[in-house]
């Protein structure tokens, strides 16, 4: 068991390893949000059809404030995009325009864009992983069973904050998978210690810790086949535990091109 938990660990960190190398992309339909690191002077590019100095006036009312915007094309050298409606209506008519149908769209070349964004990751993330669960405690009567537990979840990361790729977020995940149940006198009608494989459902809540790695609680159930339960008549068959599971997540790569939401 130690060396499964060993392993889950490591390969974490191998896949947490790989995904620190990758840059931020800009894509089309990706979502950001404007950061604070540009100096006006460099903020100069605009549409051609709007003056520098009307571009400056424009910035200069959204600087700083962490508005978020869509691109809506790339060329060669520039990024075009417009920013989410404002509920302000007057900072709305003065940022995006007269027109209901028709957002302004802004210009900037690529290099610049990529220093005053930064990516505004979906809310939600749907996240496919493997995950071992080293203690169950069995509520038939409320002990700790330690058995080897391998399985493969889907879950849905809920991120709390949209602008930090990693930081806190809980993920409801529904997994299944196969244990190795030791089989004694304590637990069955076996006269001697074996063991036999259970199939296992499970479901719960993870908690985020690294880029890859997570811990949580979960609830689940191990059910053996009807031929080993009419042998050993295991007390536990289809009856419901708690545990605490390590999972490591093989989709890690965050995207940012959900529905548009609305500024401030």
């Amino acid at each position: 068991m130690k060396k499964i938990v060993v392993i889950v660990v490591v390969l974490g960190f191998v896949v947490q390893s790989w995904g620190q190398e990758k840059e931020t992309e800009i894509i089309v339909n990706g979502n950001y949000y404007l950061n604070q690191k540009v100096p006006d002077a460099q903020m100069v590019s605009f549409a051609d059809t709007v003056s520098s100095s009307a571009f400056m006036q424009k910035m200069n009312d959204l600087k700083g404030k962490n508005y978020r915007l869509t691109v809506k094309s790339i060329d060669k050298e520039h990024v075009y995009f417009s920013f989410w409606k404002f509920s302000n209506r007057k900072r709305n008519k003065n940022i995006n325009g007269d027109s209901i149908t028709v957002q302004t769209i802004y210009t900037l070349p690529k290099e610049d864009f990529k220093q005053v964004v930064n990516p505004l990751y979906d809310r939600k993330e749907w996240r496919v992983g493997f995950y071992t669960i080293p203690y169950k405690l069995r509520f038939k009567d409320f002990d700790f069973d330690a058995n080897v537990n391998l399985g493969t979840n889907i879950g849905c990361k809920l991120r709390w904050n949209r602008q930090f790729e990693h930081g806190f977020s809980i993920e409801p995940i529904l997994g299944v998978g196969l244990s190795s149940i030791k089989m004694d006198d304590s637990n069955s009608t076996a006269s001697t210690s074996s063991n036999i494989s259970a199939f296992t459902v499970n479901t719960g809540i993870l908690f985020h810790i690294t880029q890859s790695i997570n811990a949580g609680f979960t609830l689940g159930w191990d059910t053996i086949s009807g031929k080993d339960q009419n042998q050993y008549d295991w007390k536990h068959n289809g009856k419901g535990w708690l545990g605490i599971g390590i999972n490591v997540a093989f989709s890690t790569e965050a995207k940012n091109t959900s529905n548009e939401g609305s500024n401030k």
